[in-house]
């Protein structure tokens, strides 16, 4: 989505106070003809507005198809908003009022649009049709549908594009936009879900949808039909059987899929599919598919926990599909009940899943293999039809905040485990799951449980070199808490982790450790001030206003915090710098997630703090694309091209701890080397190499990076 998207519905229906402002009157009056090409437009509202609230607003609060303002400004008793523009002869004109707030601090919670011509008379032609919900289960009244006059889900705008028209869908679904003139339009529609005054469909609730375009010439044009997000087929159908072994699996939605969302949200969909030939996209990135080779006398599931359109609406709730390679399915179940426990969570919604393996006890590469799955009803039951004989571990999640990832040490997800379960040509009833949350940890809450476990795990010469809190809230409790320690007379080092969930000591790689090694010991750390007193004085010195800014949707935000001397920490080499001190470091940082496992700060700041008064001593912003010694990646690291797929060009970056001989090549599914992006040696950092494919077919490709003794291969699709 591009930057001007996300801007544009910021603020397309205000924020529902108690207090309502309303508008008096309008100049022109709604409706008015003739209007004089060189005019005063003007807003009376029924008390004095906060002016200062409306300039910031500027551009934000207001929509109209006109493009000349002469000048602007308040009447004295700020009742009053007016401008004096020049406008077309014979052009209709709209002007559609967002937001207005008053200095009692009441807005106005309704947008207002209205109608005035230069001509003789209005256009007769208008735009009409109905705006459907589609899974998404809200209720269309109150949403808004526009007409652009460009394409801006493709081509970026520097402000706001051109509109033709607006209109405000009734409770039946239905909408007119009247007076429209002659021209293409691409049809959008919107509705702020969570009422929070921003129709933000990449970070919540919101919803957007844009339709394909239409052309008004001479007439008027109906029958326009919306659908928020929502899934208009799956091939094999649900419930279908004899399935062919070899065959295509494929899921058709509304409008196009946000690939790079789906592919960094793998988590958020499951198959017992285990054997697939090749996949991609199609229908201009409505269609995903993928070819699969299946077991006789087979049943299999796909379900899906989230999905995401390109517009930014995403479906958040489960959808499960069966199919059978077999006559007729299994006829046993499993079934049971979801309760919320302490956690307060509703188990509507839900989804409970039968693991083959215990993987509370048992690491998996990726997710573990299931063996079938089921939605929780509102009333906390649930059933996973077709289960075929085994040994299985039931668990169940909620994604509460919608992000598309079940990850409970955020402290808003839940999930619940159960003891084993035996299916032996029976169903099995009963099963009972109880949520459980997992509460973030503040530094002192984890610290003596740290010095337990050092004083048992590790050798008697241990040194403690850093401790890290990684994706830290404003409370400053962290879901994975890291301290790393050099032992075996600073030779070699080892990690004790600390998150929600689990508690581990770990080797550290070579790499990492020659980093670690040149740090100095961490000493009185028990008197250290409290990380929720670190975060505080953060908040207060500019750390909130980084935190809140908008960022673009590729980007999350996230907060890290340090405690090491800084000598060669995110301030190493700074001339204020005490090399012999150890502080409190705080990284309020804007993330690009390349995979699962590796992001990139590519902006925000970093916040030097005393480590007993929590004082802020420094700040240093983080600047994208500027190599910088004092970040420097502390191991290999190859991420995910994005965009992926990708036509005709893509971006790769990789990161290199040390100076080596590096090559990234690229390679056709049959082994063949196509391209050779780099070969030559790079000092330690991290790049980024632009890889074009305007001479190769659509397909599927991998690239593989060497530098030394790292060698590791990713695939990426080219989709033309």
């Amino acid at each position: 989505m591009n930057k001007f998207l996300l801007l544009f519905f910021n603020v397309l229906i205000p924020s529902l106070l108690l207090a309502q402002l309303t508008v008096v009157s309008t100049e022109p009056v709604n409706l008015a003809k003739n209007v004089p090409l060189v005019t005063t437009i003007s807003i009376t509202f029924s008390e004095a507005l906060d002016t200062m609230a409306m300039k910031e607003k500027e551009g934000d609060s207001w929509f109209s198809n006109i493009d000349s303002v002469v000048s602007y400004g308040f009447s004295s008793d700020a009742t009053t908003s007016f401008a004096v523009v020049a406008l077309e002869p014979n052009t209709d004109y709209f002007f559609a009022l967002m937001y207005a707030k008053a200095k009692s601090g009441a807005v106005m919670n309704t947008p207002h649009v209205y109608y005035f011509t230069t001509g003789a008379d209005f256009s007769p032609y208008s735009v009409s049709g109905t705006l459907s919900p589609g899974a998404m289960n809200v209720p269309v009244a109150g949403a808004i549908v526009a007409l652009s006059k460009i394409n801006f889900m493709e081509e970026d705008t520097d402000g706001p594009p051109p509109f033709g028209g607006w209109a405000i869908v009734n409770a039946n679904g239905t909408f007119t936009i009247p007076y429209v003139a002659n021209g293409k339009y691409w049809p959008l529609a919107a509705k702020d879900v969570d009422g929070n005054g921003s129709v933000d469909p990449g970070r919540g609730a919101d919803l957007l949808v844009m339709g394909d375009s239409i052309i008004v010439n001479n007439a008027s044009v109906t029958g326009v039909d919306l659908t928020f997000f929502d899934i208009v087929s799956v091939t094999p159908a649900n419930l279908t059987t004899n399935v062919p072994l070899n065959t295509t699996i494929s899921i058709t939605f509304s409008e196009p899929i946000d690939t790079m969302a789906m592919m960094e949200r793998e988590d958020s969909w499951f198959s017992n599919i285990d054997s697939m030939v090749s996949y991609g996209y199609t229908d201009n990135g409505k269609t995903s598919y993928a070819n699969v080779v299946l077991k006789p006398n087979t049943t299999y599931f796909m379900a899906f926990m989230y999905m995401k359109a390109s517009s930014g609406s995403a479906i958040t709730t489960p959808q499960i599909f069966y199919f059978t390679t077999a006559p007729a399915f299994e006829t046993t179940t499993v079934s049971g009940t979801v309760s919320s426990g302490s956690t307060g969570v509703s188990p509507e919604g839900a989804i409970v899943g039968l693991a083959k393996i215990d993987f509370i006890n048992q690491k998996t590469d990726g997710a573990p293999p299931f063996g079938g799955w089921g939605g929780v009803n509102a009333n906390g039951t649930y059933t996973i039809p077709y289960v075929p004989n085994g040994t299985y571990w039931p668990m169940a999640a909620k994604d509460v905040d919608h992000d598309g990832r079940i990850n409970p040490d955020n402290g808003v997800d839940v999930m619940a485990f159960g003891d084993s379960i035996v299916v032996n040509n029976a169903s099995v009833t009963g099963v009972e799951l109880t949520f459980l949350s997992f509460t973030p940890n503040t530094f002192h809450q984890v610290v003596n449980i740290v010095d337990s476990i050092a004083a048992a795990d590790l050798p008697a010469d241990r040194s403690l070199r850093r401790i890290s809190g990684w994706e830290v809230d404003t409370l400053g409790r962290s879901r994975s808490w890291e301290f790393v320690y050099s032992i075996n007379e600073n030779t070699a080092g080892k990690a004790i982790r600390i998150g929600t969930m689990d508690r581990r000591v770990e080797d550290i790689d070579f790499n990492y450790f020659q980093w670690i090694r040149m740090l100095k010991p961490i000493t009185g750390y028990d008197a250290a001030a409290t990380s929720t007193a670190v975060i505080a004085s953060v908040e207060a010195a500019g750390g909130k206003e980084i935190r809140t800014a908008w960022i673009p949707e590729w980007q999350e935000f996230r907060i890290e915090l340090s405690m090491s001397s800084q000598q060669y920490g995110w301030f190493g080499g700074h001339p204020e710098i005490d090399t012999n001190k150890i502080y409190w470091a705080a990284a309020y940082a804007y993330n690009h997630q390349f995979d699962q496992d590796h992001s990139e700060w590519v902006g925000g700041r970093m916040f030097l703090c005393d480590l007993n008064s929590a004082a802020v001593l420094l700040t240093q912003d983080i600047i994208m694309d500027v190599k910088d010694d004092m970040i420097q990646p502390v191991s290999y690291m190859l991420s995910q091209n994005f965009p992926n797929p990708f036509n005709p060009a893509t971006k790769i970056t990789f990161a290199v701890p040390v100076s080596n001989s590096t090559t990234l090549k690229i390679f056709d599914m049959l082994g063949r080397e196509v391209a050779v992006l780099l070969n030559e040696k790079k000092d330690a950092g991290t790049y980024t190499v632009t890889f074009t494919a305007s001479n190769l077919p659509s397909g599927v490709y991998f690239y593989q990076l060497r530098s030394g003794n790292f060698v590791e291969t990713k695939k990426m699709i080219l989709m033309k």
